[in-house]
């Protein structure tokens, strides 16, 4: 069954990832419930300010199995068209790092030290292999070289630091002495490969933020011809431009009507003219309050924003979406996302107002690159604009051990529940609560509620 899944991707953001299949349907709902002293509602935090500051997305081709998409492409060996072949060997790129990093981190939360470095070693040379393989299929021509020269040396510069993580975060020992030094003896065979190749210089291997920022730009390249192509515009603008005449209109009678029927009844006069100035006045009170009420209660339930996926090479949609944002009073939650905020509903610290994200996909039939069935989502949630109005700093805690009274300084943390719902068609449903954590300048931890 399909899942979703939320974490931390920076100090105040969150992320929300998950995959959809070829021909598939997908609704992915975001709850966020905010504590009173946050005050957010619609006028401190209007639904279309936050979607532009504060809500990204990346979409990009994945595989579940994670080194067997990466077989398919054959890095377009035999294809003469550049194109294809920087397309191809960029995914094989992305998808490298992207499994390479998952196995990694896999193998670090094995509990068995034993068991951990057996793994580990395990990794590291299918990855050697594997890298021995890619490297076979050089091209010859100069353009297409230097489009693998890239790939080439990102990929091996991620698997060297994969390495080094796993030997500076694996347990140590005198046990695992000759374990540690093979692991060693792959990253410095992947440093002197990279030497070999004249990827790396003494310039570059002596500054280590140039080194980070010149791979940052290499996976910026790649990233560029793996990422879907999104087109997305605001829905309702000729609805909007109706709805604005037709108020005018409706104003602009109710005004002439009144100014005929002073005129009749008070003549020319100075009662008249300042009759007219409350008349007119009125008018532009009431003109733009009447156009807003008039525009929420037409779209009220109907999606704000549509996007369109492209994949690099193509201009027909591989994927189409419809966007909502808006602001929910808890009666008016569905009832499984009430259900899983029961506690924290009954709060009298809790806002009044409850934030939702929602999103709907249809995924085309075809037209993926070849060894691919299924692409990634990963929706960006920044939460700064959601703290701005939060407290700073931090308080004082007195506390007496063994007779000695001691200062301790805390700080003032808040709690946001975000509820993750996603759905398809197939009547297939996942819900989570998360709790987030935070202060004014980070998130301290999210935890998944039950």
């Amino acid at each position: 069954m399909a899942n979703i899944l939320l974490k931390r991707d920076d100090k105040l953001s969150i992320k929300v990832s998950h995959q959809m299949k070829l021909g598939s349907h997908r609704r992915v709902d975001v709850f966020f419930t905010f504590p009173k002293d946050m005050d957010i509602n619609p006028q401190t935090l209007p639904e279309e300010h936050y979607f532009n500051v504060g809500i990204k997305g990346r979409r990009s081709y994945f595989s579940d199995g994670l080194h067997q998409p990466l077989l398919h492409t054959r890095f377009a060996s035999l294809n003469k068209e550049d194109n294809h072949y920087r397309t191809n060997v960029n995914l094989f790129a992305y998808q490298f790092a992207i499994a390479n990093e998952i196995d990694t981190k896999s193998v670090l939360n094995t509990e068995e030290a034993d068991e951990l470095y057996v793994k580990a070693l395990v990794l590291a040379q299918h990855n050697a292999d594997f890298l021995k393989k890619f490297r076979r299929s050089r091209p010859t021509r100069e353009k297409p070289q230097g489009q693998f020269d890239n790939a080439d040396n990102y990929v091996s510069w991620r698997y060297y630091q994969q390495l080094l993580k796993l030997i500076a975060k694996a347990p140590r020992g005198a046990e695992y002495k000759d374990s540690r030094r093979f692991l060693l003896e792959f990253a410095n065979k992947e440093l002197e490969y990279r030497w070999q190749q004249g990827y790396q210089s003494e310039t570059m291997n002596d500054d280590p933020n140039r080194l980070a920022n010149k791979m940052r730009l290499l996976r910026r390249l790649i990233e560029y011809d793996v990422l879907f192509r999104q087109s997305i515009r605001s829905l309702g603008k000729t609805l909007k431009k109706f709805v604005t005449g037709f108020v005018t209109a409706m104003i602009a009678i109710v005004v002439l009507t009144l100014i005929i029927k002073t005129r009749q009844d008070l003549g020319v006069s100075a009662v008249m003219i300042g009759v007219l100035a409350i008349i007119y006045g009125l008018r532009e009170v009431f003109k733009e309050d009447l156009r807003n009420i008039l525009w929420k209660w037409l779209r009220k339930g109907k999606p704000k924003w549509s996007s369109y996926l492209f994949g690099k090479n193509s201009n027909t949609p591989l994927v189409k979406q419809k966007i909502w944002l808006d602001y929910k009073k808890i009666e008016k939650l569905p009832v499984e996302v009430q259900n899983k905020l029961n506690n924290t509903l009954k709060s009298r610290n809790h806002a009044d107002y409850i934030l939702h994200y929602r999103i709907e996909s249809l995924v085309a039939e075809k037209g993926f690159v070849a060894g691919y069935q299924a692409l990634q989502e990963t929706l960006y949630f920044n939460l700064r604009p959601f703290t701005r109005y939060l407290a700073s700093g931090t308080g004082e805690l007195f506390q007496e051990v063994n007779g000695k009274v001691s200062k301790v300084a805390i700080e003032k943390r808040y709690q946001i529940n975000a509820i993750v719902k996603m759905s398809s068609k197939k009547d297939e449903q996942v819900i989570k609560r998360y709790k987030i954590n935070l202060t004014r300048s980070q998130i301290i931890n999210i935890e998944l509620a039950s």
